[in-house]
């Protein structure tokens, strides 16, 4: 199939062998709007700059998978490019027609790059999504608390088209959620020097999910939008975004020219409470469709993947812990993900009886039981009891354990063999004691029934988060160690976190994903291994 680059174009379907051929009916496609035509009606006259069709073929027809029907035998599909001012040859089947109606072929939309400045815009282009799983802009929001996107891709910079407010119709964008904080679309019409809000928009209207929160969708793929729903990517969850009253102003009129709209997001949150990637983007105007695929090319990493087998951290029992960000779901009970972790070193003390802290977020908490040669598993939700299990066998200093929750039951195995598979307490499972995007590992405190969890002494390294439950053949890869970015579960996975190889106190995450620091601990605690 050929590629178009080129945002306006024909599809003309032509009956072949003809030397003349005789068009017997054509797609078009403007800026992300593509459209079937027919010879049954007249009523259609074909839009500016695009070759015209014959006189027979003139109605319009609302594209949609599976709407095509005409017989491919001796037809063959062409396209005109008006700026190229030639036919080119597309495909001959059905499937190709399908696939130009519901804009995956590609030239379908416009691709926009996050190096297009004038149309990215804002405090902050999108980057290529670090986990490579989705096309699009990806962006996290960082410490400082100015950072944020306003990406502008609605321009109304058409001389020959007057864009009101009441004509934007509606604004969808395909968003991968990795956190909590969502996105919005800001309309902003033209002052007119009379009742203008400020001094350079008279009206700002704001379009957010109620609540501005996504947390329900965290490892979801969702079309966010506002306005009428628009009926693309079928099967994805919905979010509607409502007119936003008290960040909205001016006196929103739909009379009103569009001077720009954009998606955005807010300032002045913690560093992760934004997310996402965003892999398209687009805008409804008079009826018409405009649809824009992102794309942000990679940037040749420094470098090459260690064994992350360097050094790890060493915790003190006391008040030592790891403190991380940016891992999403993990000790959310009711959500899907598989936690890896190898304890280096085993605490002095492996027989008394105490609970072993290992990871917590909030007051959800994962601990084993020093018993000696039966270290039982148990989590938490505050002084509640989640799932808890003996496993009659103890870990050994370089065990490897992995915990998988599918938001019924939890596993726990080591080094190899699942020791555990508990059905969860839902009660307690569907608790509110899970902090997005925190996990800390060793720190203890959580005020458990059964004996409050305690601070975890001991060696650790090699943290390994994904939203997913891993394949016996992933899982063998895991326990067998090794260099992790290798694995091939680790393209899709949140991220490997090796301990202590980088500059003390900082934690960093392959894929740069997760990130945080050892609290109260000293340089001596990042340990070279010999």
């Amino acid at each position: 199939m050929t590629t178009l680059n080129d945002s306006k174009f024909n599809i003309q379907i032509v009956d072949l062998p003809d030397t003349d051929p005789n068009v017997t009916g054509a797609l078009y496609h403007d800026q992300g709007d593509i459209r079937l035509s027919s010879a049954n009606n007249t009523t259609w006259t074909p839009k500016a700059r695009f070759v015209a069709l014959s006189p027979a073929a003139r109605s319009v027809y609302s594209g949609e998978p599976g709407d095509w029907t005409v017989d491919f035998v001796e037809k063959q599909l062409y396209v005109y490019n008006v700026d190229a001012g030639e036919m080119q040859e597309v495909g001959s089947s059905l499937s190709d027609v399908t696939a130009l109606i519901d804009g995956s072929f590609d030239g379908g939309v416009t691709t926009l790059l996050n190096t297009n400045l004038p149309i990215a815009g804002g405090q902050t282009a999108g980057i290529t999504d670090p986990l490579g799983a989705t096309a699009g802009w990806y962006f996290k929001n960082t410490a400082d608390i100015t950072n944020k996107i306003n990406w502008y891709y609605v321009s109304n910079s058409n001389p020959a088209f007057t864009l009101t407010a009441g004509g934007l119709e509606g604004q969808y964008a395909v968003v991968d959620v990795r956190a909590e904080g969502t996105p919005y679309f800001i309309v902003y019409t033209k002052p007119t020097g009379t009742g203008d809000a400020q001094s350079w928009y008279k009206s700002r209207k704001v379009y957010s999910p109620v609540g501005l929160d996504l947390t329900a969708y965290i490892g979801q793929t969702i079309v966010l939008y506002a306005g009428s729903d628009p009926g693309d990517f079928i099967g994805l969850p919905r979010v509607e975004c409502v007119l936003d009253t008290f960040s909205s102003e001016g006196p929103q009129a739909d009379t009103e020219e569009v001077l720009f709209a954009n998606l955005s997001t807010s300032t002045s949150y913690p560093a992760g409470h934004y997310e996402f990637v965003v892999s398209d983007l687009a805008y409804v105007a008079e009826g018409v469709t405009y649809q824009y695929q992102l794309s942000a090319p990679p940037v040749a990493a420094e470098g090459g993947a260690g064994t992350l087998d360097d050094a790890f951290i060493s915790l003190d029992g006391v008040n030592d812990f790891v403190a991380l960000t940016g891992t999403g779901s993990v000790l959310d009970f009711t959500a899907t993900w598989t936690l890896g972790l190898e304890i280096v070193e085993l605490p002095s003390n492996t027989t008394d009886g105490s609970f072993w802290c290992f990871a917590r977020s909030g007051n959800n908490g994962l601990s084993l039981r020093k018993g000696g040669s039966n270290w039982g598993f148990y989590a938490a939700q505050n002084q509640n009891s989640v799932a808890q299990a003996n496993t009659w066998y103890a870990p050994s200093a370089g065990s490897r354990i992995l915990v998988e929750c599918d938001g019924t039951k939890l596993s726990y195995w080591l080094d190899g063999t699942r020791r555990s598979h508990t059905t969860m307490n839902a009660t307690y499972r569907d608790g509110t004691d899970h902090v997005v995007n925190s996990l800390e590992i060793g720190k203890g405190g959580i005020p458990f029934a059964q004996g409050t969890f305690q601070y975890a002494e001991g060696g650790f390294d090699n943290l390994m988060v994904t939203y997913n439950i891993l394949s016996s053949a992933e899982k063998a890869e895991f326990f067998a160690g090794g260099d992790v970015t290798t694995h091939s579960y680790y393209s899709a996975a949140r991220d490997a976190v090796p301990f202590g190889e980088g500059t003390f106190p900082n934690v960093t995450g392959e894929k740069s994903n997760i990130t945080g620091s050892l609290v109260n601990g000293t340089s001596e605690d990042f340990v070279e291994r010999t």
